[in-house]
């Protein structure tokens, strides 16, 4: 598999490695986590777009979040288990935390997230999805974000009925 760094103008620093091969994807997924230290809060936010259908909008919310980065990997499993259960099996899933992505690419380990890394790959290693991840900037990623962000605003506003 070939890959490409991604730079925007006048940025030295690299960008993780991008799938050359994304294109090829019938399904574009794009992922992110607003997460609250203060409570270990969090709310994921993504979209789902593929040729044969309407973008698709989720948020959820999760209590008891350690970090940012493990509120990330949540938010990418989420997304793929989403697409799992609807039937899509070749994803290029775009996500703006460049350390995850850089980590999944590379089947690097995170031990802070280990768990959540290694459902992420099996994922990738079921035979019957085609995945492949890259980093995407901030900016090109609003819709998930403000998912994400709505997702956390959520957390502890309704409480059930006993």
């Amino acid at each position: 598999m070939e890959f490409r760094t991604q730079r925007k103008e006048g940025d030295l620093s690299k960008a993780p490695p991008v799938d050359v091969q994304q294109s090829s994807a019938s399904t574009v997924v794009r992922t992110d986590a607003a997460w609250r230290k203060e409570d270990k809060k969090a709310g994921f936010g993504w979209t789902v777009r593929s040729v044969t259908s309407h973008e698709l909008r989720q948020k959820k919310q999760v209590e008891h979040v350690s970090s940012a980065l493990m509120a990330e990997g949540l938010a990418i499993r989420e997304a793929l288990l989403c697409c799992r259960r609807q039937g899509l099996n070749s994803i290029h899933l775009q996500s703006d935390s460049s350390q995850l992505i850089s980590a999944i690419n590379r089947k690097e380990p995170l031990t802070k997230i280990h768990g959540i890394l290694s459902d992420i790959l099996n994922l990738c290693c079921s035979p019957a999805m085609l995945i492949s991840f890259s980093w995407i900037p901030r900016d090109q990623n609003f819709v998930a974000d403000s998912l994400s962000k709505e997702a956390l605003c959520m957390v502890g506003a309704f409480t059930a009925p006993t």
